[in-house]
């Protein structure tokens, strides 16, 4: 009887279309070619290829929503390669779809792929709502900076014991009457900006908690000093493959902190230490800053 040879694929993402490149264990080349970016497609194409081991997809916008099409299709081995990792390995000035996508298909033949987590749909929709908060949250801060700056343009100083932000101070910034029209319009736009963008705010915190109000991983952050609402969230969401994102706990002290998460040791001062993270994902820079700035303080937090 004669066995099926099996297939290796690339593919590399774009969002109108895809390069497709399927190799065999001899690393011979039985298609290479572009495809409309549409799931059934590009399943129809590579079944005509044979019988398929693996599939390795280069991770960029709109990658996983194909990966997950293509898996509920087919139950092919699916796995998301990181751009960054596979532009290294390549070591060659040439760039285009047909190169990219057989590198893929052959990091995938030798099992050489650099693994991105494939997160779930709702994982995703979760990152998707935490980055939307934390785009906003930039652009209040923006708001905030260039409405201090208006001040400083003007030489204006708050009254003694009137901290910025709070009530009074905002309440003098309305009535402020030292401003030149032009400005005290500048003025007025900046203070609606930041009304507005507050209210958004709220309104997306809002729903991340519905989102997680029965998460088991995010009430157990909760518990813990020093960890707040949005960074318990944003851990939660940025849970990589491995535990099940359960979360076992773990203490200041650095024989007793486990590792669940990959979470890596990084020594701030003796004797304490805090957990930064690192992982592949949409949201790793706001975990990193915001674990980074959570353990920090739960160093310094009593006991």
């Amino acid at each position: 009887m004669t066995s099926v040879p099996q297939l290796f694929v690339g593919i590399d993402y774009h969002q109108d279309n895809v390069q497709v490149c399927v190799l065999d264990k001899n690393e011979r080349q039985i298609l290479n070619r572009s495809f409309v970016n549409d799931a059934d497609v590009i399943r129809r194409a590579i079944a005509k290829c044979g019988q398929v081991a693996g599939v390795a997809i280069e991770a960029c916008c709109g990658a996983a929503n194909l990966a997950d099409e293509l898996h509920g299709l087919t139950n092919w081995p699916l796995q998301l390669a990181h751009p960054g990792y596979v532009a290294r390995l390549k070591q060659s000035p040439d760039k285009s779809d047909f190169s990219d996508a057989r590198l893929l298909a052959d990091l995938e033949r030798v099992g050489y792929v650099p693994k991105v987590w494939l997160a779930p749909e709702q994982i995703r929709q979760l990152r998707r709502l935490i980055r939307h908060r934390q785009q906003l949250v930039n652009s209040r801060r923006s708001v905030k900076l260039r409405l201090r700056a208006l001040l400083r343009e003007n030489r204006i100083k708050a009254p003694v014991g009137c901290n910025a932000w709070t009530k009074a101070w905002l309440a003098w910034v309305v009535n402020l009457d030292v401003l030149s029209t032009d400005d005290r319009w500048l003025m007025d736009q900046h203070l609606a900006g930041l009304q507005q963008l507050t209210t958004q705010i709220k309104a997306v915190e809002k729903r991340l908690a519905d989102r997680v109000k029965d998460d088991p991983v995010v009430a157990k952050l909760l518990t813990f000093q020093g960890v707040g609402f949005v960074t318990a969230v944003t851990m939660c969401a940025g849970a990589p493959p491995g535990t099940d994102r359960r979360l076992v706990g773990w203490s200041r002290a650095p024989s007793t902190m486990p590792v669940p998460w990959r979470i890596g040791i990084c020594r701030i001062a003796s004797p304490f230490y805090v957990g930064v993270w690192k992982m592949n994902g949409p949201v790793r820079g706001h975990v990193n800053s915001s674990a980074f700035s959570d353990f920090w303080r739960s160093t310094r937090c009593p006991t």
